[in-house]
């Protein structure tokens, strides 16, 4: 009977032995390169990301940031860069290189920041869309300090296996009192 109060012991102690933790926060800093450029109604939309190729306009600062509970890893990652100076950079590179919108005209200028990832669990309030495996999150940039952020969960790989294996040790041990106790009833039965 010692042998199954350690067992229920050891099981009633799975969660506590998985502690809540904070990630150690990761900051990286990456370019933010020109995407694509159209002209639409007088409207001239320029896409940024950080994975585009060609020269950087500007610098972006990604922090990652996260905090584990028992069962889940939720990140936040917080994107930042200089609004006013990417503006600048980008009508510089317009005005400079005719062949980006081959001599279109426009009246309004809109930067568009896509954060292009694979995780598909990223949320963010940004506009989702996903072609293929890539899921882009579209942000508007604004002339002043940008800043968007965007959640992840992921799913706590030592905590799932501990409940699966306390759920296991469990069933073992629910199925061999059950067998003890029906033997030991059995056997009275069968005596009288």
């Amino acid at each position: 009977m010692s042998k199954t109060l350690i067992l229920i012991i050891l099981l009633a102690l799975t969660f506590t032995l998985v502690a809540c933790n904070e990630v150690e926060p990761s900051n990286s800093t990456y370019g933010v390169y020109l995407k694509s450029a159209s002209v639409e109604d007088g409207v001239c939309t320029v896409r940024l990301s950080r994975s585009a190729k060609g020269d950087s306009l500007g610098e972006s600062q990604i922090v990652v940031e996260g905090e584990e509970d028992h069962f889940f890893t939720h990140y936040v990652y917080s994107v930042t860069f200089d609004g006013e100076a990417i503006f600048c950079a980008v009508e510089q590179l317009l005005t400079q290189d005719g062949t980006i919108l081959d001599g279109a005209e426009y009246s309004t200028l809109k930067i568009v920041y896509d954060y292009d990832t694979i995780y598909k669990s990223i949320k963010s309030d940004g506009v989702h869309t996903k072609s293929g495996r890539t899921n882009t999150h579209s942000f508007e940039v604004s002339k002043g300090d940008f800043e968007v952020h965007l959640n992840r969960q992921t799913p706590r790989q030592s905590t799932w296996y501990a409940v699966l294996i306390g759920g296991a040790v469990a069933t073992v041990v629910a199925f061999s009192i059950a067998h003890l106790v029906r033997g030991k009833y059995g056997r009275k039965t069968q005596e009288n």
